[in-house]
């Protein structure tokens, strides 16, 4: 409320928002470094962003470990080593929350739960595959659509 009126300030991805935390120079994980390194081998035409978005969820913001971009879209990535049902179900809370599509990556390795394949989740044992991370991405964006030239 300014001046007793109502206003809606509306932001994206690009909006300078301050961090609660500094991004480190490096990765937060031996798996995330591994995921930046395999993706520009793999030349997909996909470019993988560090935690360049901001997600409400409720009352909190968190920002995805990466957002792989390219010509079709945006889907937001996370990658979780150790969960538990209890992590696993705030991460789906967040997966609901957003307006993006978004994968998270999770260790089976260190499953504490139910892991059933399911939309938006990509189980990886000890290091995510690129190319099934790219696959997800692209199934989650829908059909390419092609367009017939006129000319």
């Amino acid at each position: 409320m300014l001046g007793g009126r109502r206003h809606e300030l509306a932001l994206d991805a690009t909006a300078p928002l301050p961090r609660t935390h500094a991004l480190p120079a490096s990765f937060d994980s031996t798996v995330e470094r591994r995921l930046a390194a395999d993706m520009r081998r793999l030349g997909t035409g996909w470019e993988l962003a560090r935690e360049d978005t901001v997600v409400r969820v409720g009352s909190r913001l968190f920002y995805p470990d990466f957002t792989l971009v390219s010509a079709r879209g945006r889907v937001l990535v996370e990658v979780v080593g150790y969960w538990t049902p209890e992590y696993l179900a705030s991460k789906a809370e967040a997966l609901r929350a957003v307006a993006v599509p978004m994968v998270v990556c999770v260790d089976e390795r260190h499953a504490r739960g139910d892991l059933s394949p399911r939309s938006g989740i990509l189980a990886y044992r000890g290091r995510v595959d690129a190319s099934a991370l790219v696959a997800e991405a692209e199934r989650m964006l829908g059909p390419e659509t092609h367009h017939a030239s006129t000319g």
